[in-house]
Order: structure tokens, then C-alpha cells, then sequence
């Protein structure tokens, strides 16, 4: 079993069996696990009762407990290690103590199926140095339960992903959140001020065009999950930053238009850039947004803001982005 810890503003953790990590040399799965289900139940009995009376008074638990030894290549990157698990500088800490917890059990052909705990706390109960630069590493998880309808599974393969500076004749990067900073990298804003976010039934109209006088326009209309979009207007599911493919997906095929989705600084993000270097003169590139709240902005092939994606990650075939916690300072 592998144990994975997602929170609200961190990428997602291993807490428990990494699997970009060599099990043999750097970090196992749970070697030991157990898994304990509780109720408050209580017993009511009186003199001469012919029997007892018994009540479920509910406030279920589920405490899951498993032990996983980690390997280093010296001591002292072990003891950073330890020193990452209780900074005074809570900034510093390798990893929250609550959050979503999701129980990966991989298979013997590659692939897996995920439990998750909602709202799950964790403690580490046992630590025990194991050799000359191992160590032994017991956790308690404790939820109300099991989200049985997020149960999930896939296949686990681990891609590196290397991004840099995009290079495309235009280009922009739309957040859909102003949650952890800028909406979108638009080199002009022409009306309006952002949107927090894109609430239910707002449209977003999207226009690249090039300066051979071909332009490409998409409309979208936030719906609901499965819902539909107005006429002439393509669905995009709230939470619309969870969603951002679909705008991806509607910009298949157009020729000299780059898209890609993917987390830069724990932000989702869309890139949009038209790669053609231009024809004529640079500010007849342009790529445009418009929103049914009144903002408006764009970029042009001769003033953007530089698309900078300067991360590279670990992430897994169903898009899990991993979190190597080898010290490298």
C-alpha cells in the first residue's frame, strides 16, 4: 500500500511508498498496515433484566496505521530529513498533517486502485534509525470514513515532466483563479478587472488570430458538472479551474495554436500561444479573452508578458503530480 496526502496548498505528498522512489535503495511501500473501524456503542442493563439493551450512538472512526522504512545515502541527509518533520519555521515542513488521504494498492501488472479518507489528520506515532542511514517510520491516520464514490484507479508509471519558458510568437497563461495570484499573464487588460473565479452560467469568449488573416474564436458557458451550455456556446463544468482541458480540447487541430495544461507553482494553468512567427508586423498576432462580467484582455506578437513555466515534476499516468523529498542542499 502506498498512502498519499493531498491539501489545499501543497502539491500532493507520498507519505508512504513514493512511486519515483527505488524501493530497494530509497523508500518502501507499508511494510506493516492495519486498519480499524470504531463506533461509540453503548450498554444499558438493569437489576433482574431478562437482557441488556444496546445503542449505536454513531461518531464512527477509521484509524489506519502502517510502517515504511526510507533509505539515504548519508547520515546527515537522513537527519535533514527528520529536521523537515518538525521545523520551528512551519513553512519549512515536508509535508501538512491533514488533508485528503488516499490509499493507493498497486497491482502486479502496473496498475492500481485508490481509497480516499476525506479530511483525514495524521501523526507520526514511531520513528526508529535502521542501519547506518535508514529509518523506520510508523503513521496513524484517523477519518470519519472511506468516500466510497471517489474511489478511483489507473495505471502507475512515473513521467518526468521538464518545462521552461515557452517561446511561441504569443502566447498567455490563464489561471481562472485569482487564488495565489494573477488571473492570466495578458500582455493588456482593455476593460474590466478580473474575475475571482468564473461562477455558474458566465461566458468566456477566447480569439487568436493571425496575421494572415485567419482568426479562431471559442465560446464557453460555466455549467454545471454534465449540464449544458446555452446555443453557440461550448460547456465548461464549474469548477472552471478544474476544467481547463475542455478549452484544450475545443483548440485541437487549429493549426499554429499551442495548448497545454498543467500545474506551474501549485497553480492549474492553460498556456495558449500561436508559435508562427508573423507574416507582417507583430502586433497583428493577437490572442484575446472576454467575459460576460466585463473584462477583457489580450496579448499581441509584439507586447506579452513572457509565459514563464519554470517547474519540472514527477507526475504519474493518471496526473498525480509527486513530490521528491530528497534533501539536495
Amino acid at each position: 500500500m502506498r498512502i498519499r496526502l493531498e491539501t489545499s496548498d501543497r502539491l500532493p505528498f507520498w507519505i508512504i511508498g513514493d512511486p519515483s522512489h527505488n524501493e530497494r535503495t530509497e523508500g518502501s511501500e507499508a511494510l506493516g498496515e492495519s486498519v480499524q473501524i470504531t463506533r461509540n456503542q453503548q450498554t444499558i442493563s438493569g437489576a433482574e433484566w431478562e437482557a441488556k439493551t444496546f445503542y449505536d450512538r454513531g461518531n464512527q472512526s477509521v484509524m489506519v496505521e502502517a510502517t515504511a522504512r526510507r533509505e539515504f545515502e548519508t547520515e546527515w541527509e537522513r537527519h535533514q530529513f527528520l529536521e523537515m518533520l518538525a521545523p520551528t519555521d512551519l513553512t519549512e515542513e515536508l509535508h501538512r498533517w491533514e488533508g485528503d488521504v488516499w490509499l493507493r494498492f498497486p497491482k502486479a501488472d502496473g496498475t492500481f486502485n485508490e481509497s480516499k479518507m476525506p479530511e483525514a489528520i495524521i501523526a507520526l506515532t514511531g520513528k526508529q534509525l535502521d542501519g547506518a542511514v535508514g529509518v523506520r517510520l510508523t503513521y496513524r491516520i484517523q477519518a470519519a470514513g472511506f468516500d466510497i464514490a471517489a474511489a478511483q484507479a489507473g495505471v502507475e508509471k512515473v513521467y518526468l515532466t521538464a518545462d521552461g519558458s515557452p517561446t511561441d510568437t504569443c502566447q498567455m497563461m490563464i489561471y481562472m483563479t485569482t487564488v495565489g495570484g494573477d488571473f492570466d499573464t495578458a500582455g493588456a487588460v482593455f476593460a474590466g478587472s478580473a474575475p475571482t473565479t468564473l461562477a455558474l452560467n458566465d461566458t468566456l469568449v477566447l480569439t487568436i488570430g493571425d496575421n494572415n488573416g485567419v482568426v479562431t474564436s471559442r465560446s464557453f458557458q460555466v455549467v454545471t458538472p454534465s449540464g449544458s451550455a446555452g446555443p453557440g456556446y461550448l460547456p465548461l463544468e464549474l469548477a472552471a479551474v478544474d476544467n481547463l482541458a475542455a478549452i484544450a480540447t475545443a483548440l485541437e487541430g487549429v493549426t499554429s495554436v499551442v495548448t497545454k495544461t498543467g500545474v506551474s507553482g501549485g497553480r492549474k494553468f492553460l498556456y495558449l500561444g500561436w508559435s508562427a512567427a508573423p507574416i507582417g508586423t507583430a502586433d497583428e498576432v493577437i490572442i484575446s479573452l472576454a467575459f460576460s462580467t466585463g473584462y477583457q484582455c489580450g496579448s499581441t506578437g509584439d507586447d506579452y508578458n513572457v509565459a514563464s513555466i519554470p517547474d519540472t515534476w514527477l507526475v504519474d499516468d493518471n496526473g498525480v503530480y509527486l513530490i521528491a523529498d530528497r534533501i539536495t542542499s
